[in-house]
């Protein structure tokens, strides 16, 4: 008993052989070209920064010029330079809790700035780091 084979006409015009339920083409360039597509063509990137974070970011910024520009700020108290950076004092795991209380900040030049994090014992002495 053999079983009879089915022929099944392509959406393309071609008749074939179906041998088994699932083929509904009758070449794989044809499968391509009329099956309907099921991925999504358009992938978003992932953001750089979170919204969360860039809202923060933005109020940061605001509050880094106004922290600068106040008299005391000007000059680095490492290297005695014009202060250009925000040192953020309070590291560790709940560091971004500080992120944007300026008490725990200190203006700096990049020199002292590099030189804090490259000495953070001498720092942690010096109370510039907690």
């Amino acid at each position: 008993m053999l079983s009879k084979v089915k022929t099944k006409k392509c959406e393309c015009g071609t008749e074939f052989k179906q041998y088994n339920s699932l083929k509904k083409y009758c070449s794989w360039t044809c499968e391509k070209k009329h099956k309907p597509s099921t991925r999504i063509l358009i992938k978003k990137p992932i953001p750089k920064v979170s919204a969360k974070q860039e809202a923060l970011n933005k109020i940061y910024s605001k509050l880094r010029l106004e922290f600068l520009s106040l008299p005391e700020n000007q000059i680095c108290p490492v290297s005695n330079l014009q202060s250009t950076e925000i040192h953020h004092k309070h590291s560790g795991k709940d560091r971004s809790k500080y992120f944007l209380d300026t008490t725990t900040w200190l203006a700096v030049s990049r020199p002292g700035h590099v030189w804090i994090h490259e000495h953070s014992k001498e720092a942690r002495e010096k109370g510039l780091l907690f």
